[in-house]
């Protein structure tokens, strides 16, 4: 299309033709105006577009009820204040969310009712901020890239309009999941440790550049355990592709990078370590590769959570150090586990990430990004090994703002884009995991597009990217203001409403001890997304796993006696369990669907 209609781009001049200022803030950043101007408006139209967007934000999810890892990071947050960073530590959350949770509850001293609002507004500020994270990067990859200024006039403005973009788009894959702060969080380390990367090359690997790359991907380790391996290999890299650098500052430059990194490697590795008791590198892991291959355990069991009555009853706070109201933690589950390696579940897994991200059986929502996986799909098979082969032939005397470096980093931003998506493809692949691997990947196949010798050509491609860019942005706008629908603020308010009647109804029940009211939940798994239970300053002390029990009314009451020997004041469950068992007790919270059998 724009090759054939690009006669018309060529013609329409928005300024002179009287659009302005509209007109021109349009063009500047689809790229057609000229000089130094259209790059000012491109980043301009960029930054308004990124604020934007994060304020529709906290317009549309301060009233959403947070999922279920949100409701745990909220519960370790807490934690912190009343026992400390090391004892509240979790094998399975991310730290650096909690952390940045903490902060800001205790730094505004927001109350528990409004801590929503609170997490969604720094939210927002944290999108802002890592859309000009993404800024960073593509502007210090463009200094290396086009070092001569007839080579920036020409390359620069569309680079920046795709790039900028593309960064659009993959922050709107990312934050439509409302209160998925940890992914934010990678997305902005990841890209600022390898801005750092493209301005140390460009200096000659310098060090301080390579330090700062290095602490930037040991706060992206802090955000998710997975980035300290990806940040080894992309480190390794860069360190390798320096041009006109001795073997000795490649390992010099790669040592400090490792410094910086082991700074906050060493300091989560103590922390986890002390709250063992032993050298551990935590149980995280365990949990993404069992839902793969399965988890066997030694003693014939698991020891938490804490069965009774055949299973009937799960305990989940029996034999805590630190008490978590509300909280499950995942990685707990599988301390004792052993997770064996088999062939036929690694192929099955795999090939079940590769259909998430082609088909985004994960989320109908996620759906959005993964038609682009079919476009580029025939170059991942069939054009990036040969062009791998090419990258690792270049020798190293190569200029900066060479057109092989700018191939051979365009390789590099792909190896770097495919080493994330490796590491998901090993377990499972959701869709707000993979945008920032995603957008490097794309950001280097937008490299190779710019490398057109014959100037026609060049020119085609230019303006090819400048709308491809355009589009991406577009595309997040509309999907942004799709959340606007009066339909989707309903359904939002009504699940708050029936969250804060259910808060209501729970702080009227007496406690059993001085500052902890425990409850019962029925249903596996189900009980995680219980908002009003935290918010009336309950405890998920147990749930009741096997649904078939309230079908047996002696088998439920030895589920009643085990539950108020351990002080449990009462039994949730959704009205549909509860239903037509009103004679043992049971009764409807107003306006939610949810029962309450209070003990």
């Amino acid at each position: 299309f724009t090759f054939r209609y690009q006669r018309f781009f060529d013609v329409v001049d928005f300024e002179r033709n009287g659009l302005s200022p509209a007109g021109s803030f349009a063009g500047g950043f689809f790229g057609f105006c000229n000089g130094k101007k259209a790059m000012k408006q491109t980043v301009s139209v960029f930054f308004v577009l990124a604020f934007l967007l994060a304020a529709t934000q906290v317009w549309v999810f301060q009233y959403a009820l947070p999922s279920p890892d949100s409701i745990a990071y909220f519960e370790v947050a807490d934690q912190i204040r009343s026992v400390g960073y090391v004892r509240a530590l979790s094998e399975h959350w991310s730290p650096l969310y909690s952390l940045c949770l903490f902060a800001v509850k205790n730094l505004f001293l927001v109350p528990l009712e409004k801590e929503l609002l609170a997490a969604t507004v720094s939210f927002a500020v944290l999108i802002f901020l890592t859309a000009a994270a993404a800024w960073f990067f593509l502007f210090f990859l463009s200094k290396l890239l086009w070092r001569d200024e007839s080579q920036a006039a020409e390359a620069r403005r569309p680079w920046m309009t795709y790039g900028l973009g593309l960064a659009l788009f993959f922050l709107f894959v990312v934050f439509r999941v409302n209160l998925r702060l940890p992914d934010v969080l990678v997305f902005g380390f990841a890209l600022l440790s390898l801005g750092c990367w493209c301005e140390s090359i460009r200096r000659g690997l310098g060090l301080g550049w390579a330090f700062a790359a290095g602490i930037l991907a040991g706060l992206g380790f802090l955000a998710r355990a997975n980035v300290f391996h990806w940040s080894l290999v992309t480190g390794a890299l860069a360190s390798w592709l320096a041009v006109r650098v001795s073997l000795r500052r490649r390992l010099m430059a790669y040592g400090v990078f490792l410094l910086g990194l082991v700074l906050f490697f060493a300091f989560q590795l103590y922390a986890m370590s002390a709250q063992k008791g032993r050298l551990t590198f935590g149980e995280s892991g365990k949990t993404v590769f069992a839902a793969v291959y399965g988890a066997e355990w030694k003693k014939g069991g698991k020891a938490w959570p804490v069965s009774l009555l055949g299973g009937d009853v799960r305990v989940f706070t029996e034999e805590r150090e630190v008490n978590f109201p509300g909280f499950y933690d995942v990685g707990r589950e599988f301390k004792d586990a052993v997770i064996p390696f088999r062939f036929r579940a690694a192929v099955r897994g795999i090939l079940g990430a590769f259909q998430s991200a082609l088909f985004g059986y994960y989320s109908p929502r996620e759906a959005l990004i993964w038609p682009m996986w079919w476009a580029f799909l025939p170059l991942f098979l069939f054009g990036i090994p040969p062009a791998s082969l090419a990258f690792f032939s270049v020798r190293n005397h190569l200029a900066p703002g060479s057109p092989v470096l700018r191939r051979r980093m365009a390789v590099f931003l792909v190896l770097a884009g495919l080493a994330g998506l490796a590491m998901h493809f090993l377990t499972y692949a959701i869709g707000y995991y993979l945008p920032p691997y995603l957008f490097m990947l794309f950001a280097g196949l937008g490299v190779l597009v710019l490398e057109k010798r014959r100037k026609e050509t060049a020119r085609h491609a230019h303006r090819s990217l400048r709308i491809v860019g355009a589009g991406f942005a577009l595309t997040a706008v509309l999907y942004t203001l799709s959340l606007f629908r009066s339909q989707h603020l309903l359904a939002v308010w009504s699940q708050f409403v029936g969250t804060a009647e259910l808060s209501r109804a729970l702080e009227g029940i007496p406690k059993e001890e001085p500052h902890l009211r425990r409850i019962a939940v029925a249903g596996q798994g189900q009980w995680l997304g219980l908002y009003g239970v935290r918010l009336s300053g309950s405890q998920v002390y147990a749930d009741l796993p096997n649904l078939d029990v309230f079908k047996d009314s002696e088998r439920f009451q030895k589920v009643v006696q085990a539950l108020r020997e351990r002080k449990v004041a009462a039994v949730l469950a959704s009205a549909q369990i509860c239903f037509g068992l009103e004679k043992q007790g049971w009764k409807q919270v107003e306006g939610t669907p949810w029962c309450l059998l209070v003990l």
